[in-house]
């Protein structure tokens, strides 16, 4: 398509073009085959898509935009925050923080962790008949720890 025809199509599609300029529109186009065939293309596509157009406005049925927004929020991917206002999600929380709880207390109290004598604090401090003269030899202290510490048995 020739310079002079992009350059006017649009107000001759629009039924705009007038004057000199209309005239060397129309000189040009029964010149040059090609160009003729395309705007010929050109006004029928224009007709058509003008045909399409409608002739009343049309109003959007009661509740469309309220049914629009409601469908944008559930496509929306939920944040981390929103789990933790969600009351089903909470009590979800709370029953398996209370389950835990309740398993490491079963635990602690049939294993007897707190009553361990294994602890190495324990096995120090178990009571020997020499303990009350500890302190006055550091030799003979480091001598009676370590016989605690060998000589003991669950």
């Amino acid at each position: 398509m020739h310079r002079l025809i992009e350059e006017n199509l649009e107000e001759h599609l629009d039924g705009t073009l007038a004057g000199a300029t209309q005239e060397q529109f129309m000189k040009h186009l029964a010149e040059c085959g090609d160009c003729q065939e395309e705007v010929l293309l050109m006004e029928e596509q224009t007709r058509l898509l003008q045909s399409l157009r409608i002739t009343e406005e049309v109003e959007p049925m009661p509740g469309f935009y309220a049914r629009v927004v409601e469908r944008i929020d559930r496509q929306r991917p939920a944040s981390f925050w929103d789990l933790l206002v969600n009351p089903l999600f909470n009590r979800q929380l709370a029953a398996a923080s209370l389950a835990l709880l309740l398993l490491l207390g079963v635990y602690v109290v049939q294993n007897g962790v707190l009553d361990s004598p294994n602890i190495p604090a324990r096995i120090i401090a178990v009571e020997n008949k020499d303990a009350h003269m500890l302190g006055t030899n550091p030799k003979r202290d480091r001598n009676v720890v370590l016989v605690n510490l060998v000589t003991y048995t669950d």
